[in-house]
């Protein structure tokens, strides 16, 4: 019926343009060095890639000065408009949502530092690969029991502890931390809580001064209930990864 010809013409239409692209993508695919590994795309870069794709194929096509101007144009604004709402990357703690295991990241614009537990095995893949991909951090330095203590300008680690850009964490598992001897209290920002952690709330809060305390997302959902009760007898802020999801932690440079 004439009420189907503009959705067909549109149907139509839009067949062309993804098998347009597709051979598009096969061809550059082809070329050398026309793929890199590890390398995040937005959204908005994959817009501006189809567009000019298909503006440079009507340009070429039909040889028209106005629509090369019209490429040029909008490939300069484009370029223009996301230079000035670009956002240096922040400092940060994160600890990641994986059931696996906890993993605690601290990051800014120039470095990246993973903290892991005691669950994750060698091999095993470490949670937020997409994340850092996203913000360029393909690479960065892993830290587990016994690996060596490293300080630079934004503060130091020494496995389970770590200082970042003036905040103290502390990743418990199942190191013998309640064996430390502390004349006196140390006041730590953030303690972060992992499966094989077999201690109470009271226990850590003999030792130190708890600001607030991350529950990792592989402990176990009863246990994890039982830790956040004790916080909240204790009237100390507590976040369970489990069920609130990811924890991030945004600071001042």
């Amino acid at each position: 019926s004439a009420l189907h010809i503009p959705y067909d013409w549109l149907g139509n239409i839009v067949d062309f343009l993804l098998q347009y692209i597709q051979q598009i993508s096969l061809h550059i695919y082809k070329l050398p060095w026309s793929h890199i590994e590890s390398v995040w795309l937005e959204t908005r870069y994959l817009w501006l890639y189809f567009i000019c794709g298909i503006l440079s194929y009507i340009t070429v096509k039909n040889r028209s000065k106005k629509t090369l101007w019209l490429t040029l144009v909008f490939f300069i604004g484009f370029l223009i408009f996301d230079l000035c709402t670009y956002k240096s990357p922040q400092p940060e703690i994160i600890v990641y949502d994986s059931k696996k295991s906890t993993v605690v990241q601290l990051s800014d614009k120039d470095r990246c530092y993973i903290l892991l537990s005691d669950t994750l095995t060698s091999g095993q893949r470490v949670a937020g690969e997409e994340y850092r991909m996203k913000n360029g951090k393909t690479r960065y330095e892993i830290f587990r029991h016994g690996s060596p203590e490293t300080k630079d300008n934004t503060g130091f680690i020494d496995y389970p502890f770590a200082q970042f850009y003036g905040k103290r964490l502390v990743l418990l598992g199942k190191q013998e931390w309640d064996k430390l001897s502390i004349e006196k209290k140390l006041t730590i920002d953030y303690v972060i809580i992992g499966k094989m952690f077999n201690g109470r709330i009271e226990d850590i809060l003999e030792l130190f001064s708890v600001r607030q305390f991350i529950i990792g997302p592989d402990v176990h959902p009863r246990r994890a209930t039982k830790l956040q009760n004790d916080c909240f007898e204790n009237s100390i802020p507590c976040h369970d990864i489990r069920t609130q999801g990811a924890w991030i932690r945004t600071l001042d440079p």
